[in-house]
């Protein structure tokens, strides 16, 4: 099986003998992280834990997308004891945004010898807009306007569901270049 994952317009192959499994964890690692692991698995070689960054690896990577999830069920949690998730699912994201973007910031600043407090800043605004506020208010305006143009709360959360996977890469890649314009000026 020659499976394919698109990563920043460059093509991850699933090396041979790899699982199903490890090829997507590879895949969803940072590139740098991505190269090493594929040498390293080419190679034969364990990956050392310090090497990569368990946060980006499925299935702990999904808690940074509960905010979709809860703006996708918003008609559905309307009154307590369920309204109580939506707020939770905010809580949820965000404390995955402040654990990855630590973690970010401990792998970065020690293989670069650099400043943590500079990767975790970068790290911490970046998650926070491309997995938080961005794809939040996305997801909430397609259940808005899928329920204003007359859609049941069922086509309201399937709409804003379906709208996840669509908007992730064009989002990460806005946020990249608006960081790369502004924020990341500002620490060189």
């Amino acid at each position: 099986m020659d499976a394919c994952v698109e990563w920043d317009s460059e093509p991850l192959k699933q090396a041979s003998g790899e699982s199903r499994i490890d090829f997507i964890n590879r895949s969803l690692a940072s590139p740098t992280s991505r190269q090493e692991q594929t040498s390293k698995f080419e190679q034969s070689k364990p990956t050392s834990a310090s090497e990569v960054n368990p946060y980006r690896q499925i299935p702990l990577r999904l808690f940074g997308y509960a905010n979709e999830l809860g703006e996708a069920l918003k008609p559905f949690l309307k009154t307590p004891p369920l309204s109580y998730i939506y707020p939770g699912s905010y809580a949820i994201a965000s404390s995955y945004v402040l654990v990855d973007s630590n973690k970010h910031a401990t792998i970065s600043s020690g293989a670069s010898g650099g400043g943590y407090g500079g990767y975790f800043v970068d790290g911490l605004i970046w998650q926070a807009l491309a997995s938080v506020v961005v794809p939040g208010f996305v997801v909430n305006r397609v259940v808005w306007g899928v329920g204003r143009a007359g859609g049941t709360k069922q086509v309201q959360t399937m709409a804003g569901l379906a709208s996840i996977p669509f908007i992730i890469k064009p989002i990460d890649a806005g946020v990249e270049f608006m960081m790369d314009k502004t924020v990341r000026k500002l620490f060189k």
